[in-house]
């Protein structure tokens, strides 16, 4: 990702976790860093889900997405 420029791109990170390994959600942390670096804006804080989204996942995940259009 270091050669690609995302300057004035919005973005927003979303992700399955584990809560298994030390750092949760490590994936999504990186992920927005890196876009962060590269120029791009983003403009939600990382969405992190313990595994599969079921139940009130699912609907953070429905807000997540519906709170990323209108930041777009």
């Amino acid at each position: 990702m270091d050669q690609l420029n995302f300057a004035g791109r919005k973005a927003a990170v979303f992700g399955s976790c584990d809560s298994f390994y030390p750092e949760f959600g490590a994936a999504v942390d990186t992920l927005m860093n890196k876009l962060q670096e590269c120029g791009a804006d983003v403009v939600l804080e990382g969405l992190k889900v313990e595994l599969d989204p079921v139940g009130e996942d699912v609907e953070r995940c429905k807000l997540f997405g519906k709170d990323f259009l209108k930041k777009c």
